[in-house]
């Protein structure tokens, strides 16, 4: 009876476990590239988020075994800025370069953050194809410079996820101290980050913006890129009295 050794054991091993059971497939999604990203405390005329989508052609078509969905953009509202910043340093630490995922699902899934919609389109994500280039004004900036997701010569309201029954809610807080479509945010809002050890600024109100390319397989299995900060922006109740 012919012996084999325990090395060659083992190789034979392997290769029956590699056959059986396959590797899962790995789909690699390019990342947005920001064009402008706003920081806390600059000028409100710098209170906009401009980025260009990722390129992933390769992924179009019938034949492709991976549907690409389009770039996510999720966002959180704070009550201070330290929980901004401090929520947004966490995010940025847990990207990964072996788990491209990682950060966009410690986004959706830990951190809790929101997608940002729209008053005019239904669609998740909002912003579809390669090398698109976006400009979104949660806010109105001037008389000249309104509120706005920008893209592909079309321009969309920007709405919060959490919505007051079929009332789609904006970001120009407590606007003509009218309440119904644009409502100042409570603890109690899915989208606003305020627990009680945290302090208010009072009149001031913190959000940070982040999108990822997103996609899944043909088993349902969602993938995304890289995700990327497309900045952090203080709204003031004052801009819209």
């Amino acid at each position: 009876m012919r012996k084999f050794s325990p090395v060659t054991v083992c190789f034979f091993l392997c290769s029956f476990l590699f056959c059986a059971c396959g590797l899962e497939t790995l789909y690699y999604l390019d990342e947005p590239r920001v064009k402008h990203r706003p920081e806390i405390g600059e000028d409100i005329q710098r209170n906009y988020f401009e980025f260009q989508t990722g390129n992933n052609s390769e992924y179009e078509g019938s034949g492709s075994e991976f549907t690409l969905y389009g770039t996510e953009i999720y966002y959180m509202i704070f009550a201070n800025e330290f929980d901004c910043e401090s929520s947004s340093s966490s995010i940025q630490n847990s990207n990964s370069s072996s788990d491209v995922s990682a950060a966009a699902n410690y986004i959706i899934n830990t951190k809790k953050y929101m997608p940002l919609v729209s008053q005019e389109n239904s669609d998740r994500p909002i912003v579809k194809g390669n090398d698109v280039s976006v400009r979104i004004n949660l806010h109105k900036i001037s008389d000249d410079i309104l509120q706005g997701i920008y893209f592909n010569g079309n321009s969309y309201h920007p709405r919060r996820f959490y919505t007051n029954g079929t009332r789609m809610l904006g970001f120009e807080f407590n606007k003509d101290k009218n309440t119904d479509d644009n409502p100042l945010p409570q603890k109690s809002n899915e989208d606003v980050y305020w627990p009680d050890a945290s302090t208010h600024s009072d009149g001031e109100w913190f959000i940070d913006v982040w999108a990822f390319t997103s996609g899944r397989d043909n088993s349902y299995t969602p993938s995304y890129s890289r995700a990327v900060n497309l900045g952090k922006i203080k709204i003031r109740e004052s801009y819209f009295d």
